[in-house]
């Protein structure tokens, strides 16, 4: 089961206002004041430190209020070096020295945002906006946050209160575009990535989603057009080539999408998602082994990602390797028990290495987890069906087909367990559904041309046709090939 994660570049603003320390003094600043208010990375850290561990500036004692203006400069420089957790820090020292610090708040937010710790940066937010109701960016960093908890119509009404607010800042039409684009409202996510473009005519963004959007609106070449012109504008930018890619690959171009995100990766070779989405392709067209290397990778960079397990385990499996791909499952069931399709791909495993009890408590996790995983009902359904338990099998094809009516395999699979019960009636018709569903099933032509022949003399010439069409589309069916020489011999 293949699932594709797609990353959105939610914008939040970052108030990097610094207050002068030491206000209405000299304008000859001694170094560390200089480096803390003006200079940028360790080197702002290391003045702002020296302000912080002496508590003084210009030689002099300092006032609480710009001892919290070096907790906060400092905060702001750790957020630029990516240290969110320090720069959390830093800002709760701010705020607890002034606690109508808004831009501390602000701040704070958009660190603990970052770290996913959604519910923490709301209540910042909150607060900030009890400070002043009136600041644009508040609504802006706060629906980017309901965007990133998945609740879009909260997004949406922030993003319209700082509109509102600030009908000019081009960052806030983009993040309430992806907004929509992510309800399936892409005709408003359109018109606010225009206005965004109009905006800023040089940003790259508001082009980059708009071609999305575009293309699911079926205005393909338009939209492709939109996200070449994304890329001249910021050629840099990783994420534009893996959404490009994605959209590649789901319109069957897999080489194009290849290409894609090895330039994603040639300009950021720590982009995990480059290489989980590159070695997903790999993986689709049967080169297992760079789909493994490239999950390799993706582990490397981001060792705490579940589905990067989860994947390199179904390239271990495509391959025979099961007690790798088993060891892969665990891992991505460590990270996340509750993934009911690690659980089924787990039991997959186990089931090919002939230990059905592993593989039908896998199985049952799944479903228990998941009660309307049909892979799960069917996957159990060949465990039962390889320890001919027939009367649990034909259940567990029964619920698969009840989930999912157009599974050609549970209906040739059931229709099977029919055809060794002798109930032909309803062999043939699981074959023939089979086939409907899936005309290119050689084995269900196969198993058709088996009924016909018991059934009757008669119908011999169905079962040769059968036969044909099977090795027709799988010329190496020895069965099919073996019973058909027998139909001719006894004609």
């Amino acid at each position: 089961m293949r699932r594709s994660m797609t990353i959105f570049a939610v914008f939040y603003r970052l108030s990097m206002a610094a207050v002068v320390l030491g206000s209405g003094l000299s304008s000859a600043l001694p170094d560390e004041a200089d480096d803390c208010l003006n200079a940028e990375g360790d080197i702002q850290i290391q003045g702002c430190s020296l302000i912080i561990s002496t508590k003084k500036a210009f030689g002099l004692p300092i006032i609480e209020e710009n001892l919290a203006i070096a907790y906060y400069n400092r905060g702001n420089a750790y957020v630029k070096k990516g240290k969110n957790d320090e720069a959390v820090e830093d800002f709760t020292s701010a705020i607890a020295i002034n606690p109508k610090a808004i831009n501390a708040y602000i701040n704070r937010g958009n660190a603990l945002a970052r770290t996913s710790q959604y519910d923490k940066a709301l209540a910042d937010y909150n607060a900030a906006e009890k400070l002043d109701p009136k600041l644009a960016r508040i609504f802006l960093n706060r629906g980017s946050t309901y965007y990133e908890k998945g609740d879009d119509a909260k997004a949406i009404a922030d993003f319209d209160r700082a509109i509102k607010l600030n009908p000019v800042e081009f960052r806030t039409y983009i993040n309430r575009g992806q907004a929509y684009a992510r309800q399936g409202q892409h005709q408003e996510a359109i018109s606010d990535y225009d206005i965004a473009a109009r905006l800023n005519p040089k940003d790259a963004s508001a082009r980059h989603y708009r071609g999305l959007s575009l293309i699911k609106t079926g205005q393909t070449d338009r939209g492709f057009s939109e996200i070449d012109e994304a890329i001249k504008l910021n050629p840099d930018d990783p994420q534009i080539y893996i959404d490009r890619g994605l959209t590649l690959n789901r319109r069957g171009q897999p080489k194009k999408a290849i290409a894609d995100f090895s330039a994603a990766i040639s300009r950021d070779p720590k982009a995990a998602m480059a290489y989980y989405h590159r070695g997903n392709i790999y993986d689709d067209i049967g080169q297992y082994s760079k789909a493994i290397s490239d999950y390799d990778k993706a582990i490397d960079l981001a060792p705490d990602i579940a589905h990067f397990y989860l994947f390199r385990g179904i390239s271990h499996d495509n391959k025979g390797q099961y007690a790798a791909a088993i060891a892969d499952y665990d891992f991505a069931i460590k990270l996340n028990p509750n993934d009911s399709f690690a659980h089924n791909n787990r039991g997959n495993s186990h089931l090919r290495q002939g230990d059905f009890a592993k593989a039908i408590a896998d199985y049952d996790t799944a479903i228990k987890i998941d009660d309307k995983n049909a892979y799960a009902y069917y996957n159990r359904g060949n465990a039962y069906d390889s320890k001919k338990d027939d009367a649990k099998a034909l259940a567990d094809y029964d619920k698969t087909l009840e989930l999912n009516p157009n599974n050609a395999f549970a209906y040739n699979k059931r229709g099977q367990i029919y055809l060794r019960l002798q109930q032909l009636e309803r062999a043939i018709s699981d074959f023939n559904a089979a086939i409907k569903n899936n005309p290119k099933l050689a084995d269900a032509y196969t198993n058709r041309a088996r009924v016909h022949k018991i059934r009757s003399e008669k119908e011999r010439t169905l079962a040769a046709e059968d036969y044909r069409r099977a090795l027709a589309i799988n010329p190496s069916d020895n069965r099919a090939s073996a019973d058909l020489k027998d139909l001719d011999v006894k004609r």
